[in-house]
């Protein structure tokens, strides 16, 4: 019997299908669709061929979603980066493809796919932290899953750390998502582009903000750019600030960090931890493990393929 899992990101959706515990096949990836209706219909299209792919039956769907769950109704309650806010997604594919649907915040099963199969496996208390388009987070406590009264906790990327900063995608100001992520990053480059005609941003992006893009950042910061070099220097700040904050609050084991955006920790990690270690009040901040995910895009998958399982 197979389950196939779907990760839909602000970018880009992915899925494979499992045949047995930690195990994916038949990946792919696809732009992720602007319009509602749209992207609906990707995920229909999607669960339909993946039933013509297999020889046995499809017994069940695992889906991460970029933003707020109601993951025992099947409810997206919102999502700043996805036109799905308000949707009974999971209800609505149950209906169309014939098969039960499973849905739940996207970082929450990263986190879940962490302590199946990854850096948490021999964890009980840890989080999760999800860098990319936006900031995600999930929180294991005890060895479970920590969801909050209304299901929403761990909206990390959420905890607004500058007080009347920059506008988040959610409408709120000063977010961590905000100031450390693959979007933050950019918008820092639109502005110097604006700012400074002769940087080497703005050439890069030939004088057009539009233009820019984190991955190019990066490159320049790594070619040692100043202003480029300052981006990440903002996002390390943020980012250590946020981390100091959760070992403040949660004590964990560990901090996990995963998602596209982890990629570019060589620019921002030790300013990080750095600047953690100021924030956090407790001298044995050092004790806490900063992890770098070996699941990389997997872990999300992993985690949908076990949220069915435990469901069925």
């Amino acid at each position: 019997m197979t389950i196939l899992s779907i990760d839909v990101g602000g970018t880009k959706v992915s899925g494979a299908l499992s045949n047995g515990p930690n195990e994916l096949s038949e990946k792919f990836t696809e732009p992720t669709p602007k319009i509602k209706d749209d992207l609906i219909d990707l995920l229909i299209k999607k669960i339909d061929e993946s039933s013509k792919k297999i020889e046995d039956e499809l017994i069940g769907v695992g889906i991460g979603v970029a933003g707020l769950c109601d993951h025992k109704n099947g409810l997206i309650v919102s999502s700043p980066n996805l036109p799905l806010s308000g949707v009974s997604l999971g209800e609505i594919l149950s209906d169309k493809s014939g098969i039960p649907v499973f849905i739940d915040n996207d970082a929450n099963m990263a986190a879940l796919g962490e302590k199946t199969a990854g850096e948490g496996r021999d964890l009980n208390d840890f989080i999760f932290l999800t860098l990319g388009t936006g900031v995600g987070g999930g929180i294991f406590i005890d060895g479970e899953l920590y969801r909050g009264s209304l299901g929403a906790a761990a909206e990390i990327g959420h905890m607004v750390i500058v007080a009347n900063g920059p506008r988040c995608n959610c409408g709120r100001l000063g977010c961590l998502e905000a100031m450390a992520s693959g979007t933050a990053v950019t918008r820092m480059a639109e502005e110097v582009v604006h700012q400074t005609p002769r940087a080497k941003i703005s050439l890069q992006a030939g004088g057009k903000p539009n233009m820019i893009t984190s991955e190019d950042v990066s490159a320049l910061a790594r070619g040692g750019d100043p202003e480029s070099i300052e981006i990440f220097q903002v996002v390390g700040q943020s980012l250590g600030i946020g981390l100091g904050n959760l070992i403040n609050i949660f004590s964990p084991e560990a901090i996990i960090l995963g998602g596209g955006f982890s990629g570019a920790t060589d620019l921002f990690l030790s300013t990080a931890i750095n600047v953690m270690l100021k924030t956090a009040i407790d001298p044995r901040a050092s004790e806490v493990k900063i992890e770098m995910s070996k699941l990389k895009n997997d872990a999300g998958l992993l985690g949908s393929l076990e949220m069915v399982r435990l469901k069925l």
